[in-house]
């Protein structure tokens, strides 16, 4: 029988080995995830060498480069700006503020969401840092952002820095201006197929052309196969917005004090009622007659001439695609998604109604002659009647309307774009700052957006640039008119601010089924069974032979279902926004508390002899 020998303390263990294994797999498996799949994140600190500024924003690949000259600039200061995808999301930019880990520095795109982040204390005022930096943003930025950057200090007395007039929140970051792209090579096959069958053909845009030339020449561009196919779309609706100020604009004039002065019979034919200079533009305005609150859209003549251009353009002339025909080829960017801009990109598209801030894209994608112009302005459909039955060119036109005297008549674009503020979870604001700095005053940064994006936050660097021809794109010069790019600046405004915090549930969702609307013929029809005025086309000019009727009707209806609408929204805003009031019981209440007290004292007043008689 074999004896069994027990292990002495030399006998050799395996653990070692086990523990040796185990580390490697861990450790292979940890190079893995960080080396190939990107999982965990590099040391941006480089180890403590620098201090990171987290930099909440959109996933648009030119902020690399954007953000590569802040790192450039600012590496003697041990500063680096590192970017946060995502991380100006609305949506968690609460959850994360609150965690203490939202970006030092977050983007916000629209001024009603700074407004939200301001209130919820999500956003650091900026005089301070504004005034130890030697910064005036008043005379820096556009006049037109101003009021969406700050708000007015209550506790601001004369004799007290003019800058604390206000508290800033925010700087400007990318400014969003509308523009046109044109597929000038589309334009000049069609006007070859034109020429061939004896067809007119309207002119290539130009600097004060209006929204008529707009819908002929979309109209002539246009096309279709005999069996139906889309062969190319003329141009995109214009935003209802944008086009009910420029109308409002061209039915004020340019002139406040003759405004003021204007005959009851001059104002009736405007169409201007008992609307005062601000109202031809407004989109809100308080309404005094009902104790408070806002009436949505004051000029509702303005408004109904916007809709019904829109819904003729898409319905009637046959200009703009419906929103199923957009819907049947990809729209997507590399980076979002804009109705038109895919189909512009493919050549199916002839003009695209969109921010300037596309132009990088544009030129990196397009492969056929594109133009960047001015938005048209408005007229009166009867003027350019009068101009086209005359014969005018376009240097011709003259008149209260016409672009010899008035070329600014009708004229107006929004200002929009994105703003960047501080946020209140950053653990060092004041080197947080250095990056608003950089998006505020430097040179280089500014210019990097003109040349591939918007506008930067400096008015004068914008103007400067685009008066004259860009050196880095000499080709340039033709695609981008040095008239037509400074002369989108010329009448800047900002955009009607939503007075409450259900913008979505508001303002937007009053816009959700406008474009579907405008490709529905029972709009038509049931504005010829009233049997009003009719609005024929053909007779306003031969670019439109061969168009059916429509009737102001048509405007007046879309109108009423979107003021309507927008009312609700306010409404809803109103009552979400007041301030909770102590209120008395209900009548029901007080009644119920009443009997309730009867039935106790009744019960106390027979429990009470009870209790005395046991005493």
């Amino acid at each position: 029988m074999l004896s069994m020998r027990k292990p002495s303390l030399e006998t050799r263990s395996e653990l070692p080995w086990l523990i040796a294994l185990i580390a490697a797999v861990l450790g292979g498996w940890y190079l893995y995830n960080r080396q190939v799949l990107g999982i965990y994140p590099l040391d941006a600190s480089e180890h403590g060498a620098f201090h990171v500024i987290t930099y909440g924003s959109d996933p648009n690949p030119s902020r690399a480069g954007q953000l590569s000259k802040f790192n450039q600039y600012y590496r003697k200061d041990s500063l680096k700006v590192c970017l946060v995808p995502g991380g100006s999301d609305g949506s968690t930019l609460i959850t994360t503020s609150c965690a203490g880990t939202a970006p030092d520095i977050v983007d916000v795109y629209d001024q009603e969401d700074l407004r939200t982040d301001i209130r919820k204390g999500l956003a650091r005022p900026l005089n301070e840092y504004l005034k130890a930096s030697h910064i005036d943003l008043e005379a820096i930025t556009w006049p037109a952002r101003l009021e969406a950057l700050r708000q007015p200090n209550p506790r601001w007395r004369p004799g007290e820095p003019p800058l604390d007039r206000y508290t800033y929140y925010a700087v400007p970051n990318n400014m969003d201006v509308p523009v046109v792209f044109f597929n000038a090579s589309l334009y000049q096959q069609v006007k070859a197929e034109h020429l061939r069958t004896g067809q007119p053909m309207p002119p290539e845009p130009w600097l004060n052309w209006t929204w008529w030339d707009y819908a002929a020449l979309a109209r002539s561009l246009e096309r279709r196969s005999d069996d139906g196919r889309i062969l190319s779309f003329g141009a995109t609706a214009p935003k209802i917005e944008l086009l009910a100020i420029e109308i409002g604009m061209s039915m004020r004039g340019e002139n406040r004090a003759r405004f003021e002065h204007l005959s009851a019979q001059e104002r009736h034919d405007l169409h201007l009622g008992d609307l005062t200079w601000d109202q031809c533009v407004s989109i809100y305005q308080p309404d005094e007659r009902s104790g408070g609150g806002y009436r949505p859209f004051p000029n509702r003549e303005g408004l109904r001439q916007a809709l019904q251009f829109c819904y003729d353009l898409v319905e009637v002339l046959h200009g703009a695609p419906s929103s199923s025909d957009l819907n049947q080829v990809a729209s997507s960017t590399s980076y979002g998604f804009e109705a038109g801009f895919g189909q512009f990109t493919s050549g199916m598209l002839a003009m695209h109604t969109t921010g300037r801030w596309f132009l990088g894209q544009i030129r990196a994608t397009c492969a056929f002659d594109w133009r960047l112009v001015r938005m048209p302005r408005w007229v009166p459909l009867d003027q350019w009647q009068s101009w086209q039955q005359r014969g005018l060119a376009a240097d011709q036109r003259d008149g209260e309307w016409g672009e010899r005297e008035h070329p600014l008549r009708g004229f107006g674009l929004p200002l929009g774009g994105r703003m960047s503020f501080i946020s209140s979870s950053s653990r060092d604001p004041a080197r947080a700052f250095k990056f608003l700095e950089y998006l505020a005053t430097n040179q280089d940064f500014n210019r990097i957006l003109l040349v591939e994006d918007g506008m930067g936050a400096d008015m004068h660097i914008a103007l400067d640039y685009l008066a004259h021809g860009d050196p880095l794109f000499p080709e340039e010069g033709r695609n981008r008119p040095v008239e037509h790019e400074l002369g989108t600046l010329a009448r800047l405004y900002a955009r009607p601010q939503w007075p409450y915090t259900n913008r979505m549930l508001g303002r937007d969702q009053a816009y959700l089924d406008m474009d579907s609307a405008f490709s529905q013929p029972e709009w038509r029809e049931r504005a010829f069974q009233k049997g009003g005025v009719r609005i024929d086309y053909a007779a306003a000019s031969r670019l439109f032979t061969g168009t059916a009727l429509s009737s102001p009707d048509v405007g007046a209806a879309l109108a009423d279902r979107l003021v309507g609408k927008f009312a609700d929204g306010l409404a809803l805003g109103r009552a979400l926004d007041a301030e909770p009031q102590v209120q008395g019981p209900s009548r029901a209440t007080l009644a119920a508390l009443l009997t309730l007290g009867v039935l106790i004292a009744a019960l106390g007043a027979r429990l009470w002899p009870t209790r005395r008689s046991d005493a």
